[in-house]
């Protein structure tokens, strides 16, 4: 088992990112994590990203902590804004390693999030390596912080 809190990975990706999750997959199985695919599960130019990104971060949330979300698309951007949308979820897009540490450790963030077409594999990588060596800050105002987000999610209408 991998050196670290995360166990279980769930990865997803339209399309345009489907070469990159495939790729991502082989090597974080290898690593010794386990690996759920939430599509899609073939290469189609005509699918969607938002029930992808729903079913990743739907999953992320029930299954716990010791989990980790992985959603590629092209720009990075559509899947973050769809995997917030599940109450739960902490979703962004990580550009490098530094604002991917930042990103988990500082809002602990339990989706990362990738842009496939601005991207390279060594570089996601690298990301992906970033936010599961870093543990979310236990200071009292990154739990301060994720406690209000969360307390807004529990509002009527939100």
């Amino acid at each position: 088992m991998p050196d670290s809190s995360i166990h279980t990975i769930y990865i997803g990706a339209d399309h345009r990112g489907f070469d990159l999750k495939e790729q991502l997959k082989a090597w974080l199985s290898g690593l010794g994590y386990i690996v759920q695919d939430c599509g899609a599960l073939e290469k189609d130019p005509a699918d969607d990203f938002p029930p992808i990104s729903f079913h990743v971060a739907q999953s992320v949330v029930a299954d716990g902590p010791e989990s980790l979300g992985i959603m590629i698309c092209g720009s990075g951007a559509g899947v973050v804004v769809a995997a917030n949308k599940v109450k739960g979820a902490l979703a962004t897009l990580c550009l490098d390693t530094e604002m991917a540490k930042a990103a988990r450790h500082d809002d602990h963030i339990n989706v990362v999030c990738v842009a496939s077409n601005f991207q390279s594999l060594p570089e996601v990588q690298e990301i992906i390596q970033a936010v599961i060596s870093t543990e979310p800050g236990i200071d009292e105002r990154y739990q301060r912080r994720v406690t209000e987000i969360a307390m807004y999610e529990r509002q009527p209408g939100n």
